[in-house]
């Protein structure tokens, strides 16, 4: 390790670990140290100063950059780091998963771009009706050729008892050869075997709507 190198302080991580939630990406360690090594009101300033620079950044990107999205996902890694509770109506990481899947949506670019669908499948973790998201980038060949995508799509559906719609992705993400084709493969076998002793009863195929769920988004 290089004298340069920062050290982090595994101790203060461990005091913390119930303020941490969990995140599909991960969290930064040398982050959350410096998270949670400094005075409440300091970070709360510090915060607000980081969110000028990254919106500052997101501007200079879509008028300099070959690739906004870039800014984009940095601010929202920034936003997971920075707020690791995952409870923070401060963190505005909603809004700001909206404000990114949004301004791409019709950009060819990043159709076929793992870190915008990243971003989508975040966004999807967020919200009241993550089917009706997956359902969408589905239809709009956001992310078609990533496994994860169909994983994601009919693990929800699973969920929700829709066995035979979740059957139909993970066969469509087989058809499309998404890859890594192996891990999609893995995964409907694992839901195949699940199916052969699921419950009749567990069964239930595009459920009515119902009201929103306190706390949660529709979807766009």
């Amino acid at each position: 390790m290089g004298d340069s190198e920062p050290i982090v302080d595994f101790a203060t991580l461990e005091r913390e670990k119930e303020n941490i939630t969990a995140n599909r990406n991960g969290h930064s360690a040398l982050a959350l140290q410096q998270t949670f090594s400094v005075p409440r009101n300091q970070r709360q300033q510090q915060l607000a100063a980081a969110k000028e620079r990254f919106n500052r950044e997101l501007e200079q990107a879509h008028a300099e950059s070959p690739d906004p999205l870039g800014a984009y996902v940095k601010f929202v890694e920034w936003t997971i780091d920075s707020y690791p509770s995952g409870k923070s109506s401060d963190s505005g990481l909603l809004p700001l998963l909206e404000l990114a899947t949004r301004t791409f949506k019709d950009d060819p670019q990043y159709k076929f771009d793992l870190r915008y669908l990243n971003l989508w499948l975040q966004y999807a973790n967020l919200v009241e009706k993550p089917d009706m998201v997956y359902a969408y980038l589905v239809a709009n060949d956001i992310g078609q050729g990533f496994a994860i995508l169909y994983e994601e799509y009919a693990n929800t559906l699973e969920r929700q008892g829709r066995r035979t719609k979740a059957d139909e992705i993970y066969r469509l993400g087989l058809a499309r050869k998404a890859k890594p084709l192996s891990n999609l493969q893995s995964r409907y076998e694992e839901f195949q075997t699940r199916m052969l002793t699921a419950r009749p009863e567990a069964q239930q195929e595009d459920p009515p709507s119902g009201p929103s769920a306190p706390g949660r988004r529709t979807v766009l």
